[in-house]
């Protein structure tokens, strides 16, 4: 047997997708809920903060409200997380493996990474100042940012309405309503005053409520926005000491778990332990895609190490006039990198790619087939 060169990879039937949109949208859903249960305790929180600061007395909870209160707090909690644990799946760390200088490489491959990987594998690879990292995506960060801005300038609208005289003219008005059209008698009066009293606290409820979601939306907006600008600038790591291989692994593979996380995090290593970094990257690594292209003895080291690990569980990939010799039968024969890597990837699969922009499309459509299909297994 020989190396099989492939252009396309099948999908599956598309249920993974459906699946995937239905925990977003329930995700969203239980967020939502987060927000309304959360209202009624930010708006008691509110009241009572604004009693004690006029020095007014605060009256204590009975048994059943106090419950009543911990139950929402408890709800608003619980579907904060769920909702955004919903909203980002499962994410696995991938490691990505290529020739220093091979621009080639760097250009379609990443092109491809940028639309085959970021819903659900975060990759990291190691710098050699020619790979651009892939940050968690310029559209979602900006939109995180425009919801900042309308929701705070609106939280901001609200309280101007509060503190500004708004809302004391409103009430007013309604107590002059009430007032206006009820009859001259005692009675009457007593029951507009109640009347128009009820209004206004009503009216209180509402504009504070609504604040409370508005600002709560603002509060979800600013952290998508700086979340997001953190994760471009985790994007591009420095590895200088040895001894930090370990730790900045892990610290990537749990970076990779977070909503907003680079796609592709480039991590500078130096050239005398750049094969301690791809261990320590591999063992927290769930799926690597190794670039074959250029059969360099370092290659062919990376996967005598990686092969044994990930067994069904890597995608190999290279330039399509370079992989072509890896599929003759005679090139297993040769005593060259060449050769030693033909043997080790004997009937293995290898997806190529080739430099026009169609040639990019299919392969970036390949690639992210070929991850979803190692991910089920």
């Amino acid at each position: 047997m020989a190396v099989r060169v492939v252009h396309d990879v099948e999908g599956g039937s598309g249920l993974r997708g459906v699946l995937r949109a239905i925990a977003v949208l329930l995700g969203v859903v239980l967020i939502v809920v987060g927000i309304v249960a959360a209202v009624f305790p930010l708006i008691y929180i509110l009241l009572t903060a604004s009693d004690l600061l006029q020095g007014n007395s605060v009256s204590s909870l009975d048994g059943n409200d106090a419950v009543q209160l911990l139950v929402l707090i408890a709800v608003s909690l619980l579907g904060f997380w769920l909702g955004l644990r919903f909203i980002r799946g499962r994410r696995r760390t991938g490691l990505y493996l290529r020739k220093f200088g091979f621009a080639d490489t760097t250009r379609t491959v990443s092109h491809a990474l940028n639309s085959a990987v970021g819903r659900s594998v975060r990759l990291v690879t190691l710098d050699d100042s020619m790979v651009a990292p892939i940050g968690a995506g310029h559209g979602r960060r900006r939109f995180a940012g425009f919801v900042w801005f309308i929701t705070g300038a609106g939280v901001l609208l609200l309280v101007i309405y509060l503190v500004g005289g708004g809302y004391s003219d409103s009430a007013d008005s309604l107590m002059e309503q009430t007032a206006s059209q009820a009859g001259d008698g005692f009675g009457e009066s007593v029951l507009a005053a109640g009347v128009g009293a009820l209004f206004g606290a009503l009216l209180l409820i509402m504009v504070v409520g609504f604040a409370v979601i508005v600002g709560l939306i603002a509060l979800l907006g600013g952290g998508s926005y700086l979340a997001a600008r953190r994760a471009e600038r985790a994007a591009s790591q420095v590895l200088r000491n040895e001894g930090d291989v370990d730790a900045t692994a892990r610290r990537i593979a749990r970076l990779g778990r977070r909503i907003f996380a680079p796609r592709l995090v480039v991590i500078a290593v130096p050239t005398a332990f750049w094969q301690h970094a791809v261990r320590g990257l591999a063992r927290v690594s769930e799926v690597v895609v190794i670039d074959v292209s250029q059969p360099t003895d370092a290659l062919v080291w990376e996967v005598q190490n990686i092969k044994p690990l990930f067994q069904g569980r890597w995608v190999l990939v290279g330039a399509r006039d370079r992989v072509a010799a890896l599929a003759q039968p005679g090139t297993a024969m040769l005593a060259t990198p060449l050769g030693l890597l033909a043997r080790m990837l004997d009937a293995e699969e290898v997806i190529a790619y080739g430099p026009t922009p169609e040639d990019r499309k299919r392969f970036a459509r390949a690639l992210r087939n070929k991850l979803a299909m190692v991910q089920r297994r």
